[in-house]
């Protein structure tokens, strides 16, 4: 049997406002970013098959293959877990954390503005930029082994909801991860997908391999879609 992967950008940061690499710091949401984890509970409210409110969206997950939800994973840092509660209040789930899901450890480039991260490692910053996937950051963690972290922690919620369908809240890199392997490629050549927006969704199909079935949803948002600077 195949399980339904539906993955959850968190909402816009602080640290996102300030342009900085954010890593495993423990940073809130903005005001825009809880407006957007508001407006994908919304999202999940009328995607739930017991709301009369939400044929149109209900037929919609059908056609996916999903008339339920079983579970709700997030990270356990607090800009994925405030993203992931409403959006758990909406299906009657209890959020359940899960370290695996984290954002890359950034090491020394912890929140580091962009532009001095460039200035003071140009040569490793360089290799984030234009080669994501063979990218290490000083002092913390490769992308190919948070890959490797973000894909195990996938594939061992997949077996344990076989069949089901649960919801994961977590960021940026591991959703491009994510996408990177669906779509058949290595980690070292993640840098050939690109980001996905903030408080987007992207659903994907575990049967033994991730595939993606639709990928950085945004019209929840509205005029609150946001993204990444490009090239950070």
């Amino acid at each position: 049997m195949s399980t339904k992967i539906i993955m959850i950008r968190h909402g816009f940061s602080d640290a996102n406002k300030a342009k900085v690499f954010t890593g495993q710091s423990n940073i809130a949401l903005t005001d825009v970013g809880l407006e957007q984890a508001r407006l994908c509970g919304e999202f999940f409210r009328e995607w739930c098959p017991c709301s009369a409110s939400g044929q149109e969206r209900t037929e919609r997950i059908w056609d996916h293959g999903i008339s339920r939800i079983d579970a709700i994973y997030a990270s356990d840092l607090k800009r994925a877990y405030d993203t992931a509660l409403p959006v758990g209040e909406a299906l009657s789930l209890e959020v359940e954390k899960c370290a695996d899901l984290r954002e890359i450890y950034a090491g020394e480039w912890e929140m580091m503005p962009f532009v001095e991260i460039d200035e003071k490692y140009p040569e490793e910053y360089g290799v984030w930029k234009n080669d994501i996937g063979r990218a290490i950051c000083v002092g913390g963690e490769r992308v190919a082994d948070l890959s490797r972290r973000v894909l195990d922690a996938i594939r061992n919620i997949a077996v344990r909801h076989d069949g089901g369908a649960v919801v994961l809240v977590t960021h940026a890199t591991p959703i491009r991860a994510a996408c990177a392997a669906a779509s058949g490629l290595d980690a070292c050549d993640m840098g050939r997908v690109p980001w996905v927006s903030n408080a987007s969704i992207s659903i994907f199909e575990f049967d033994g391999m991730l595939k993606a079935i639709e990928t950085n949803i945004v019209a929840h948002l509205g005029q609150l879609k946001t993204d990444l600077p490009k090239n950070v």
